[in-house]
């Protein structure tokens, strides 16, 4: 059941960092580009969450993990680490997307400032590292190969826009 809902979060991360890669023009480009980041900040969390999050014990909570996937241990041992510049996704939970809420604190417009492109860059390992190492059998077919693709796109794209 989870296949398509990880192939979307992974599919929406790489496609909206890839569309935020590129200079906008008008004031009314601003509102899109608002909308991609909150957008991406959402999947990106989901994402940085499900790769280095682990369930705790006894919890009756439904949360998936990639761990989930792996034997006890072996996918904290065999994943990269958590790179800095995704800490802010995982630990701040009070950016200012998705809450209105009278206990959200203020925070400095610099402090929101998400670097999208480099956090999608930072993630493609980590995608690419569970798309080679987990048992594809356990998804829909076909759908784990899409999600290495799309951290491929993605790398080659600010590749080839960092080489120009």
């Amino acid at each position: 059941m989870l296949t398509e809902h990880l192939f979307y979060d992974v599919q929406m991360t790489f496609f909206l960092a890839a569309q935020l890669d590129t200079p906008t023009g008008s004031r009314m480009d601003i509102s899109l580009r608002n909308a991609q980041i909150e957008a991406l900040t959402l999947h990106l969390r989901q994402l940085c969450i499900f790769f280095w999050g682990d369930a705790e014990r006894g919890s009756t909570d439904r949360d998936a993990f990639a761990a989930d996937y792996f034997p006890d241990g072996e996918w904290a041992r065999s994943r990269p680490g958590l790179p800095a510049i995704l800490e802010k996704a995982v630990a701040d939970r009070d950016v200012g997307v998705a809450q209105l809420s009278y206990s959200r604190t203020w925070v400095r417009p610099a402090d929101k400032v998400w670097d999208a492109v480099s956090q999608a860059f930072a993630l493609a390992s980590v995608v690419k590292r569970f798309a080679d190492t987990v048992d594809h059998s356990q998804f829909t077919p076909g759908y784990v190969n899409g999600m290495k693709i799309c951290a491929e796109m993605f790398l080659k794209g600010v590749s080839a826009d960092v080489a120009a």
